[in-house]
């Protein structure tokens, strides 16, 4: 019995496809000139705006999905890169034209047809906002005001991801979070037990940690965290290590916690923040988009840079008197 969508005529000769068992899979086959027709995945790009904490979506006007909303998003063309794909796709939905940030995932979906949704971070960089191509309306939303009607599975996973990671909690760590610290930072091999012990016991050590929020009873988890040392003396905090658990990395977690940091450095009087990274570790590029510069290396058995962020005095408020 033939599937809806699938080739009735061979696209060679024309003449009519006859299934036949192929390895472990039936498949259509042309009787005629042997061509087989192969029902693979397609691919769809899209993006994840977030901008002042709300994520951009789009109402659809046509099915499936009429009258829902998601993501903007769409199937990527012949010879075109999912890349491309994405930013057409959103332009054309929204009227806004984006740069992309970075890959936030890849979401499977069953068909037919079947594929991959290939979703990345964005932002606006140009463009008017207002519904384009297959669009009815476009709106910003909040993590806790997200609409119900989501037209697809692979976005609703998304804004679930997204609206978790939004909804953390970010503070220094307490005295009940701290054994979990401990736990967390022996555990990814980010210190070992003397290197824990002389941190804990030096008088400028200070912890950043993300959390989810205590829900029905049950504690918080702690799902990143931000490893600092402040020296008052040289006007610096040092950051030693910053870490997020791999199910909620991607979604700006990292960023957030080195924000932090630089916030609790200029509340410490502090003119600059130093770290090192090692050249081969993919958090490098997460501190050179965040303003960091780097400053000097150190090549042993692998090479590790020293980064620095020089912190510009912060202007004074509006209703602050000025000599």
């Amino acid at each position: 019995m033939e599937e809806e969508g699938e080739a009735k005529y061979c696209l060679r000769c024309g003449a009519r496809m006859t299934p036949r068992q192929l390895g472990d899979r039936v498949r259509l086959v042309c009787p005629a000139c042997g061509f087989i027709y192969y029902v693979n995945p397609i691919v769809a790009a899209g993006t994840l705006i977030d901008q002042d904490g709300q994520v951009l979506l789009v109402r659809r006007g046509v099915d499936p999905g009429r009258g829902e909303w998601g993501l903007p998003a769409g199937y990527a063309e012949a010879e075109e890169g999912p890349e491309e794909a994405a930013r057409r796709e959103t332009q054309e939905e929204t009227g806004v034209e984006v740069e992309l940030d970075e890959l936030l995932g890849i979401y499977p979906f069953a068909g037919p047809p079947s594929g991959v949704l290939i979703l990345y971070a964005a932002h606006i960089v140009g463009g008017t906002l207002r519904p384009g191509d297959d669009a009815m309306e476009v709106a910003f939303f909040g993590p806790d005001a997200l609409p119900h009607e989501i037209a697809f599975s692979t976005h609703r996973h998304a804004l679930a991801q997204w609206a978790g990671a939004r909804s953390l909690c970010y503070a220094p760590v307490d005295a009940e979070q701290l054994p979990a610290v401990q736990r967390m930072a022996l555990e990814t091999g980010l210190f070992d037990d003397d290197s824990w012990a002389a941190f804990k016991a030096s008088p400028g050590a200070d912890i950043l940690v993300a959390a989810t929020q205590a829900t029905g009873g049950s504690g918080s988890t702690i799902v990143g965290l931000a490893m600092l040392q402040n020296d008052p003396s040289r006007q610096m905090l040092f950051i030693q290590a910053v870490y997020v658990v791999p199910a909620y990395r991607r979604w700006g977690i990292a960023t957030r916690l080195l924000q932090l940091a630089e916030q609790r450095a200029r509340q410490q009087g502090g003119r600059q923040v130093l770290a090192q990274v090692p050249a081969a570790n993919p958090a490098l590029s997460l501190f050179l988009n965040s303003g960091f510069e780097p400053c000097g290396f150190l090549q042993q058995e692998r090479v590790t840079l020293f980064l620095r962020r020089e912190l510009a005095a912060e202007p004074p408020a509006a209703d602050a008197p000025t000599e």
